[in-house]
């Protein structure tokens, strides 16, 4: 699901593996793993079936790892001793009468404008936005629905979420289709507008979106129809 390299020290890689619907063809144990000599050996941190983790850039001992049917960690290494404390869903957060957490494919981004020791946190179970403006810790807010339920669901193969380094309002999300808010979600499924997918110029079943961190307001985006530039 997701491979993340130490910044400072290239030997140290971190590996989040995911069994889902292909486990009968794609054989292999699940879980988050850490090597300390660039890939020769692994440890496996935490069981489960991992769907993404990010490492904060700012404190690159702070992760967040989202773990299918578990939810979402917060992950501190301090002096080699791993702190896993689930942040959502959590005690302090209630839902509307009928509603419940998807905790199936779980996707995580961090925002990178204000104070970097308490950084913006979104949350995607599967197709329910959750943020957070401590680091994950405290309260979360609901930031609307958005992607395909049903016959229409590919959650498990099309998946995403980023948020603009320049601008924590501006998010884009989605599964087969793609959508923005520019007021990071505030008025929930109101916030959103769709920018790609089906009946769209850009393809359906998103991949991936990676902002360019040095270039404002440049995006790239891995679907179906190849690489997007915007």
């Amino acid at each position: 699901s997701k491979i993340l390299v130490h910044p400072s020290n290239a030997n140290k890689i971190y590996v989040a593996a995911d069994l889902n619907y292909r486990v009968w063809t794609h054989g292999g144990e699940s879980g988050f793993f850490e090597s300390k000599n660039g890939g020769s050996t692994w440890e496996r941190l935490h069981i489960g079936e991992v769907t993404d983790a990010v490492m904060d850039p700012d404190s690159p001992s702070i992760m967040y790892v989202g773990i299918r049917d578990q939810g979402l960690y917060r992950v501190t290494n301090e002096e080699e001793r791993w702190d896993w404390n689930l942040v959502y869903p959590s005690s302090n957060v209630t839902f509307p009468p009928g509603e419940q957490i998807q905790l199936s494919t779980i996707k995580i981004a961090l925002g990178r404008q204000g104070d970097p020791t308490s950084p913006l946190v979104a949350v995607k179970f599967h197709k329910q936005l959750f943020t957070n403006t401590r680091a994950g810790l405290g309260e979360w807010h609901g930031a609307g629905d958005v992607g395909q339920w049903g016959d229409l669901d590919q959650s498990e193969s099309c998946n995403v979420i980023a948020i603009d380094p320049f601008n924590n309002n501006v998010i884009l999300s989605g599964l087969q289709d793609l959508y923005r808010t520019l007021d990071g979600g505030a008025n929930g499924n109101q916030s959103w507008v769709k920018v790609a997918g089906y009946n769209m110029s850009v393809h359906s079943d998103q991949m991936n979106i990676v902002f360019d961190p040095s270039n404002i307001k440049i995006v790239y985006l891995a679907n179906d129809g190849g690489v997007y530039r915007s």
